[in-house]
This record gives structure tokens, C-alpha cells and sequence, in this order.
């Protein structure tokens, strides 16, 4: 029973590490799908919404984003799809 139950707890775990990923990669999409544009401003707030996770993947998948160059933060608050992106 033991055994199960940790299966379990590690299949959570490895779910939800995967959200961030997921998120990004539903990101890279709407830009390819041209729902988000070059030089578009977007909020956290906004990418919540529109994927329905909460703040921390949507925050970890930015940071990945922004590490690939793909965004940049205007401020704290505000994000901009880069103008040079392309894939």
C-alpha cells in the first residue's frame, strides 16, 4: 500500500512540473497562431486568465520565455512579445 501511495505522490509531482512547460508551449503557440502579435503587451493577469492555471507556471513559463528571448518585461507588471521573434 505504501508503495502505491508513493507512486501516486510522485506521478503528482512530476504533473505538475510539467504545467510550466505546458504553459510555455501554449504560449509559443498563440504567437505562431498570431493571437499574440510582435511588440503586444500582456499581463501576467491576463495569460492566468486565458490558460486557466494559476500564477506560478504562468510565472515560470515567462521566465523561460524570456530566457529564449522570445518576451521581454516592459516593468514588473507588463510583458511584450518580442518584435524580432521568429521560429
Amino acid at each position: 500500500m505504501h508503495q502505491l501511495s508513493a507512486q501516486k505522490n510522485a506521478n503528482q509531482i512530476q504533473e505538475v512540473e510539467k504545467v510550466p512547460f505546458v504553459v510555455a508551449k501554449r504560449i509559443r503557440e498563440a504567437i505562431l497562431d498570431e493571437v499574440f502579435k510582435p511588440g503586444d503587451h500582456l499581463t501576467e493577469a491576463e495569460l492566468v486568465e486565458k490558460f486557466e492555471v494559476s500564477r506560478s507556471p504562468v510565472r515560470e513559463a515567462l521566465l523561460a520565455l524570456e530566457m529564449e528571448g522570445t518576451i521581454f518585461f516592459v516593468n514588473r507588471a507588463r510583458l511584450t512579445i518580442n518584435e524580432a521573434f521568429r521560429f
